[in-house]
């Protein structure tokens, strides 16, 4: 897909629970050191992951890995996995966004498949503005956009994000009957939880914050 993104497609008996409002599926990897048992009592970690396409009469979904460095155990599968591989898969899981007369959609790489399939299956004429911070032009992914919605990419600038503030100002715009959902590192997510509640007095009913990953250096382990 892009240098630091790769889709891996699954085969999956059950492919159709996938195709409705709950997204996301929990992956149990192959992990030398992981806490849990996986297929075949193989020790695995477990990582959640968008289910970005479904092609229930075939039997398949799409998920979408990044490869980032240092690798946790979800990169390290990903950047590994081969035609053949087995993985646990549980789900569908997540809540479903909130109807709203527009959606302010804001992530980074590892909520772009979210965003993507938000957009991609919306009603037609619904207003959608999405914003995703990406490392530069070559991370940037093409999606349908219908003709309610817009996607700009953001390209960062060294290690520090400008998405929280970026996200304030397409928040501040939204006005009454809009919903925002953000898929970010935990960092921004406090920045950006910091800005909605204090600058913006938005509160839980009109905006849905989650970490979908923290730096190393954050004292935890990458997604």
């Amino acid at each position: 897909m892009t240098p630091l993104l790769r889709r891996i497609t699954l085969a999956c008996d059950d492919a159709a629970s996938f195709a409705g409002p709950a997204m996301h599926a929990r992956l149990l990897v192959p992990c030398p050191c992981g806490p849990l048992r996986g297929v075949d009592g193989v020790p695995a970690a477990s990582r959640y992951y968008t289910v970005r396409f479904v092609r229930p009469e075939v039997g398949e979904i799409d998920i979408d890995v990044v490869l980032h460095a240092p690798a946790g155990p979800g990169s390290c599968w990903g950047a590994r996995a081969r035609p053949g591989d087995r993985v646990g898969l549980i789900g569908p899981l997540g809540r479903p966004v909130p109807p709203a007369d527009r959606l302010v959609l804001v992530g980074d790489e590892t909520a772009l498949p979210v965003i993507g399939r938000l957009i991609e299956e919306a009603a037609p004429g619904r207003r959608i503005d999405a914003l995703v911070e990406v490392a530069d032009r070559d991370e940037e992914q093409a999606v349908a956009c219908g003709g309610g919605a817009r996607l700009d990419f953001l390209h960062r600038s060294g290690r520090g994000s400008q998405l929280a503030r970026a996200a304030a100002g397409l928040a501040r715009d939204a006005g009454r009957g809009s919903f925002l959902y953000a898929g970010v590192e935990a960092g921004t997510a406090r920045d950006l939880t910091a800005i909605m509640r204090e600058r913006l007095a938005l509160g839980s009913a009109q905006a849905r914050i989650v970490t979908y990953w923290r730096r190393q250096d954050d004292d935890a382990a990458a997604r």
